[in-house]
């Protein structure tokens, strides 16, 4: 599996499908996914402030519930949101990474899958949140009971935070919460 984080001018050699998985870019580079061949799940889209590579550790990674219309050339709302915490926090980048990998409007689509995590979702998630300087937990309240204790598994021993969380203990979802609001340690305990 390749590395979003660097490219080392070799972007639009490595563009393409590899390991089953299909690597986008932006021309600029500052922009890099990777997606199902289908194109209907979204693994991973890193978001660069620079076409210059950024090291790991200087990205902040949000797990949200699952993608949208975010890819490498547009955002959506809850990626635009992530990118103003992020940059507000002095990161230089921001990892979007998912608990679900379906890409899809309304989070009612995901009980329409059979498989709505995707064959790549949880080693892609696993790779990119241990290598990343922060990791915010971020799906709201749609995630089922199962999907949350596989992903108490897949981030175990990751420091995971959340920007607060609802009278059930899910992370809440980033749309809804206030822009100066500060990241708190969340367990993975919901």
């Amino acid at each position: 599996m390749s590395n979003l984080f660097v490219t080392s001018g070799r972007a639009k050699a490595s563009a393409g499908t590899r390991n089953g998985m299909v690597y986008r870019y932006s021309p600029d580079l500052s922009r890099r996914a990777i997606f199902s061949p289908c194109s209907g799940y979204r693994y991973a889209l890193l978001i660069l402030d620079s076409p210059d590579d950024v090291p790991a550790a200087e990205c902040c990674a949000f797990i949200g519930l699952n993608p949208s219309t975010a890819d490498e050339f547009k955002d959506d709302p809850t990626v635009r949101r992530c990118r103003d915490f992020a940059r507000r926090w002095g990161y230089r980048g921001l990892m979007m990474l998912n608990a679900y990998g379906f890409r899809s409007t309304d989070p009612k689509g995901l009980r329409t899958q059979e498989d709505p995590v995707g064959r790549d979702t949880d080693r892609i998630l696993r790779r990119y949140a241990q290598q990343t300087g922060r990791v915010v937990a971020a799906w709201g309240t749609h995630a089922d009971v199962e999907r949350v204790a596989a992903m108490r598994k897949v981030l175990e021993g990751v420091p995971t935070l959340c920007l607060g969380v609802t009278k059930d203990g899910y992370p809440k979802h980033p749309l809804y919460i206030a822009g100066k609001t500060e990241p708190i340690p969340w367990g993975l305990s919901t």
